[in-house]
């Protein structure tokens, strides 16, 4: 985006105050939404768990928990890995042009691509479409609008924020069955689906051997022969 292109989106809101205000605000306060709402994902999926657990469902249980390992390490994975290839790319902001005017002060230089805000508003869209696809649906919703905001504000460039938020969804495109199976053989939906498989994390099982674990099940094989992941026992 060139000086002279935004200044033509800079003129537009200068002439509309009430909204250059609203972008002003949301710029501010909306990528924060994500971040809030993360935890309260993380408390309804060990509340599931623990309904299930108590419930007598104890193999259930067991296959839920690499869900609730990989909807906490998947974010922060894909959190760290944007934060390093910015880095390591450095591409300029938009407001380093001559000329260039941004909506939003910032004094950040470079690190622009990919942005970080879509990346991690996308993930953790994401991490919800997977469980409860409805506020997965909200959560879309405001990943697309942080996108368009960070743009506007003049601190990002529109393939920052594509870059970001399409490579998610994308790698999250593929299919899992989220919605269906989630509460009952979750690890055969997260086997199909790559950014949910990128760890195979057991530690979690920790807490259900402390509570009340019998037995750790044998490792079970899908008609294919592929073991399933969560039944996988690697150290």
């Amino acid at each position: 985006m060139t000086p002279e292109r935004y200044q033509k989106i800079l003129h537009w809101l200068n002439a509309h105050p009430a909204a250059k205000r609203l972008v002003i605000l949301l710029n501010h306060w909306l990528p924060a939404v994500p971040f809030v709402c993360y935890p309260v994902l993380l408390v309804l999926l060990n509340l599931q768990w623990f309904r299930l657990l108590r419930g007598g469902l104890e193999q259930t249980a067991l296959d839920f928990m690499p869900c609730i390992a990989r909807a906490i390490l998947v974010p922060a994975f894909v959190f760290l890995g944007g934060t390093l290839l910015r880095k390591k790319l450095n591409f300029p902001r938009p407001y380093e042009q001559p000329g260039f005017t941004p909506l939003v002060e910032k004094e950040t230089r470079g690190q622009s691509f990919p942005s970080r805000h879509a990346l991690s508003a996308a993930v953790l869209a994401a991490v919800w479409l997977s469980f409860y696809p409805a506020v997965g649906g909200v959560m879309v919703a405001v990943t697309v609008a942080i996108c368009v905001l960070r743009v506007l504000a003049g601190v990002h460039f529109p393939r920052d924020v594509i870059a970001g938020a399409f490579s998610v969804f994308r790698l999250a495109s593929s299919e899992c069955g989220c919605s269906e199976s989630c509460s009952t053989r979750p690890a055969e939906k997260f086997q199909k689906n790559p950014l949910f498989c990128l760890t195979e994390p057991d530690g979690y099982g920790i807490i259900l051997f402390a509570a009340r674990l019998r037995r750790w099940p044998a490792q079970d094989k899908e008609p294919n022969g592929i073991t399933t992941c969560a039944r996988s026992s690697g150290g």
